[in-house]
């Protein structure tokens, strides 16, 4: 007897149990990952601080040749900026400490594309310079790491996986962490969009990846992904809504920037720093 029946059925599938059922359901919270690996990153940064002497400087690798190197001296002394070129914090602390003062930035070296990047300066501004201002640059790359972990295991259990996937973005960031950078608090933001995206809260999505972008550019990669999930969806104007809206912060202040001095004030590049290279910054 031939069977005629379809090879699809109207009727609902059973839905498969999870990876690991047992797993899942004894793992901690999305929060309480979140909160554990903040305060992780707290202890590692206190180790680097120790480990240096409780030189706070360390926290950004300093040099004097790298950008803004007078002033890291200025607040910090000539012992605890060695004579080399600087990593990527460097920049970071020269901007929130300048901030909102757009013209102070460029004539410290700081290029276009770094100063871009002022979520994490704005919000640490009000600090002091010199130590303070420091912890808190590094304090807002705990609470990314905070925000990565506990979004992505929040992910994870709505997708039936075990939430402690979430101390992989963790591990993923502990070295852009111990040398202050923006990248934790980014794709923390990122992530908490995607997050958000996955529950079709698209209001709080677009604000947490437009501040991701304001953080680091590069950080509206997630909200492309999930732009391009709802046009898979068939959901164009909501796929419109947060591609186009993510952007909208990074460019208004990336515009803002621009306008701020004339074009042959500013730098436009600066490439190769961290390796002990002749810097390329220069008038555009």
């Amino acid at each position: 007897m031939v069977d005629s029946r379809p090879l699809t059925s109207d009727r609902p599938r059973p839905k498969r149990p999870p990876v690991s059922a047992t797993a899942t359901s004894a793992a901690p919270s999305p929060v309480t990952i979140g909160v554990r690996s903040g305060l992780l990153i707290a202890l590692a940064l206190l180790a680097v601080v120790a480990a240096s002497g409780f030189d706070v400087a360390t926290l950004v690798v300093p040099g004097s040749r790298g950008v803004g190197g007078e002033a890291m001296i200025a607040d910090f002394g000539a012992d605890a900026v060695p004579d080399r070129f600087a990593y990527d914090g460097q920049p970071l602390y020269v901007v929130a400490r300048e901030f909102p003062d757009v013209a102070a930035m460029y004539d410290q070296g700081v290029a276009d594309f770094r100063i871009n990047r002022g979520l994490q300066a704005a919000h640490s501004a009000w600090a002091p310079h010199g130590a303070p201002l420091m912890v808190v640059l590094a304090a807002w790359g705990a609470v990314g790491v905070a925000l990565a972990a506990g979004a992505l295991a929040d992910l994870a259990r709505r997708h039936g996986r075990d939430p402690r996937v979430g101390y992989g973005a963790a591990l993923a960031l502990v070295f852009p962490s111990v040398i202050t950078t923006s990248e934790p608090l980014a794709f923390g933001l990122g992530f908490l969009g995607l997050a958000f995206a996955d529950r079709n809260r698209l209001g709080p999505a677009v604000l947490a990846f437009g501040l991701a972008g304001l953080a680091r550019e590069t950080a509206l990669a997630m909200a492309i992904a999930a732009a391009l999930v709802l046009l898979w969806r068939r959901r164009p104007l909501a796929a419109l809504a947060v591609g186009a809206g993510s952007a909208v912060p990074f460019l208004a202040w990336s515009a803002h920037v621009r306008a701020s001095v004339p074009r042959s004030d500013q730098n436009t590049a600066e490439l190769f720093g961290f390796l002990d290279l002749p810097e390329a910054v220069g008038p555009g």
